[in-house]
C-alpha cells in the first residue's frame, strides 16, 4: 500500500506501527515541522537541496543531490564492504586456526612440525595476500544488487571456519603420517599441503560456498582473488630445506 501526501501525524503513526512490528524504518524529513516527530525511525534522512536547515541538523543522513538512488547505492556499497570484511575474517580465522592445530597435533609426529621460517612465510604469503584481495577487491556486477542476505546484521559465522580448519588439518596430518621420509621432507610436505589448503579456502571464501558448487562463470568473475592466489602459489613453490 502506498500513502502519498499524508500529514505529519499520519506519517509518524505509520513509522511507529512499522517500528513496533520489528521493521527498520528510514524516513525522509523535508520540513522543519517534522523535526523530532519521527523518533521511532531507525534512520532519518534529509535532502541537501530541498530540505531545511532544521531537518538536516536532526537527520542521520543527508542526500546532497536529493536523489534517492544515491542513497541506495551508498547502502549497497556499505553492505558490500561489510560482506567482504566478513569473508576476509573467515579466511584468516580458518588459516590461522589450521596453523595452530597443525603445530599442536603435529608434534605427535615431529618435535617441530613446521619451522619458524615456514610459519612466517605462510603468514606473509598464503594469509596476507589472499586476505587483502578478499577485502579490497572491486565489486562485480553480480554483487551490485542489494540482496536480503547482504543486509543481514548477524556477525561472522565461526563454526564453519572451525570445522573446515579441523578437516584440513586432519587431512594434512594423516597424509604426513603415511609419508616415509626424513624430518625435513615431512616438514616440507606439511608446509606445502597446508599452504595449498589455505589457498583453496581463499578461493572458496570469495563466494562463501564450496568450490565444487561454483559455476565456472562465477568462479572466474573474481579475478583479483584468483591473481592473488596464483601469486601466493608461486611463492609457495620456493623450496624449503
Amino acid at each position: 500500500r502506498i500513502v502519498a501526501d499524508c500529514s505529519v501525524e499520519l506519517k509518524a503513526r505509520i513509522i511507529k506501527v512499522l517500528a513496533e512490528a520489528g521493521e527498520r524504518v528510514a524516513v525522509i524529513e523535508t520540513e522543519g515541522e517534522e523535526r523530532g516527530r519521527f523518533e521511532s525511525a531507525a534512520v532519518r534522512v534529509s535532502l541537501g537541496q530541498q530540505g531545511t536547515d532544521a531537518s538536516r541538523i536532526a537527520s542521520d543522513v543527508t542526500i546532497a543531490d536529493d536523489r534517492l538512488l544515491s542513497l541506495v547505492r551508498a547502502v549497497g556499497f556499505s553492505a558490500l564492504i561489510m560482506r567482504q570484511i566478513r569473508q576476509g575474517l573467515r579466511f584468516l580465522l580458518t588459516s590461522h586456526l589450521s596453523q595452530l592445530l597443525t603445530v599442536l597435533f603435529g608434534s605427535a609426529l615431529l618435535a617441530f612440525p613446521l619451522t619458524a621460517l615456514q610459519l612466517l612465510w605462510m603468514n606473509l604469503v598464503t594469509n596476507l595476500i589472499p586476505a587483502l584481495a578478499l577485502v579490497l577487491r572491486h565489486p562485480t556486477k553480480e554483487h551490485s544488487v542489494i540482496s536480503q542476505s547482504m543486509m543481514k546484521q548477524d556477525g561472522p559465522r565461526y563454526l564453519p571456519s572451525v570445522v573446515l580448519a579441523l578437516v584440513g588439518v586432519a587431512l594434512v596430518l594423516t597424509s604426513a603420517a603415511l609419508l616415509s621420509g626424513t624430518a625435513a621432507q615431512v616438514q616440507s610436505f606439511m608446509f606445502a599441503s597446508l599452504s595449498l589448503f589455505q589457498l583453496g579456502v581463499a578461493l572458496s571464501s570469495m563466494h562463501e560456498q564450496p568450490l565444487w558448487r561454483l559455476s565456472p562463470s562465477r568462479f572466474v568473475s573474481q579475478r583479483t582473488v584468483i591473481k592473488a592466489v596464483a601469486a601466493s602459489l608461486l611463492f609457495v613453490l620456493v623450496p624449503f630445506a
